[in-house]
């Protein structure tokens, strides 16, 4: 199963196969790398009062800079 975030194949866990879930960045299924530094920090957004559009706007402004200066 591939990321629907970053298209990487998605590890298995034990017997899990399925990744994680990946709201709010979509409606698919993530790897454990974009679960952990693009959907829990949206999440976390979220949960400081952020609507969910901002969350994810947020996170993709912060994803875009990264990527900008090279990380």
């Amino acid at each position: 199963m591939k990321c629907s975030i970053c298209d990487d194949e998605i590890g298995v866990k034990g017997t899990w196969t399925q990744g994680n879930n990946a709201q709010p960045m979509n409606n698919g299924r993530c790897c454990d790398g974009c679960n952990e530094g693009i959907v829990v920090p949206a999440r976390v957004l979220m949960a400081m009062g952020n609507s969910k559009e901002k969350a994810v706007q947020k996170v993709n402004d912060t994803l875009a800079l990264a990527n900008r200066i090279g990380r």
